[in-house]
Order: structure tokens, then sequence, then C-alpha cells
């Protein structure tokens, strides 16, 4: 892979809870758009009638079970962002765990929201490093899927996957989760 680390192998996640409820915030957004994207996530787990906490099913490189707390949306944050069908509350739902199991890679986080037409949807670095332009980063392309189906979910991962396409250097991380079970797989396209 390039970049000046290789993730191969790196990619285990840290054993311990989830959590996707308040307070906390990515190194390079803000507490308010960590905000946004818990209430979806919140929106479609509620419209699974999931309590808190939830299993989260993790596959890919790391196979585990996580305890994931998530809140519930307020009634405020229903009218403005919408419900669970609304392709945006599902896009910004996966989001939400798919930045929060990043932030469990060893040495990498969510540093930038990747701007369209960039390949991926967040950008990763170790959070202590100073970094300048895109050199060294690692992407992570997220897809969300609102109710459980097995074939859409290995469908967009292989996608994902090609997406970030072999002959392209750049490091990468594709996230599929799956709102219904509720489930993640985070792989590292090697």
């Amino acid at each position: 892979m390039g970049g000046r680390n290789s993730y191969v192998g790196s990619s285990a996640l840290t054993v311990m809870d989830l959590d996707i409820g308040f307070g906390w915030e990515m190194s390079g957004s803000t507490r308010e758009y960590a905000s946004v994207i818990s209430a979806c996530a919140g929106i479609c787990l509620k419209h699974h009638a999931h309590l808190t906490p939830v299993e989260l099913k993790v596959d890919g490189d790391s196979t585990q079970t996580l305890e994931m707390n998530w809140r519930e949306a307020t009634a405020k944050e229903l009218r403005t962002y919408g419900t669970a069908e609304d392709s945006e509350v599902i896009r910004f739902g996966a989001e939400c765990v798919a930045v929060r199991l990043a932030a469990r890679l060893p040495g990498l986080e969510v540093i930038i929201k990747a701007s369209k037409g960039t390949g991926c949807d967040f950008w990763l670095d170790d959070p202590s490093a100073k970094y300048e332009g895109y050199e060294g980063l690692v992407r992570l392309e997220v897809s969300g899927i609102l109710e459980d189906n097995e074939g859409v979910y290995r469908r967009r991962l292989r996608d994902k996957l090609a997406q970030m396409a072999p002959t392209d250097p750049i490091p990468g991380f594709a996230a599929i989760v799956m709102l219904g079970t509720p489930r993640a797989n985070l792989t590292e396209r090697r």
C-alpha cells in the first residue's frame, strides 16, 4: 500500500464498547456534525426497534461483536432530519457507525470529511500527525443499508473496494453498515 504507512495486518479493532451517542467529535470536524450523524444513526436504529445498548456485529478484517451505545433522536431532530427511509438519514447514520469504528483502528482517526469526487467519504490519519496536503492519508469509503439484505451487503462491499482501484496507491478502507441487524464490515483494500 502507498502512503507513509502500511495498514495491512494492523486493522484489528480495539475491543471495547462503541459509543455513537452524545459527547464525541472527530479531530477533523465539529461536535455539531457528530451530533447530526449520531441523531441519524439513532433514527435508523429506532426504526428497527433496537434498544440501547445494542449488539453490533463487525466482520471484515476483524470479526467481533461490540456493545453499541446510541441515543434516540429528539422530536426536533426528527423534524429536521427526517425519517429512517430518507437516504440522507441512512447515509449519515452509516457514517456515524463507520467513523466510530475507524477511530478504533490503531493509529488512525477521521481527520477530514472528503470533498465530492475524491473517491472516498473521509480521510484518515494519525491524529497527532501534522498533515500537509493529502500525502500519506488513508481513505474511508462508507455505504449504509437500512434493511437487512445479505446480497446488497456483499455487493456494496465489493463495489466500494473496487471503487478504490487496486492500481491506485492510496490505502483505504471500505465500511458497509447494515442498520437493521445492526452489522458492519470494515475491510482494508489490499
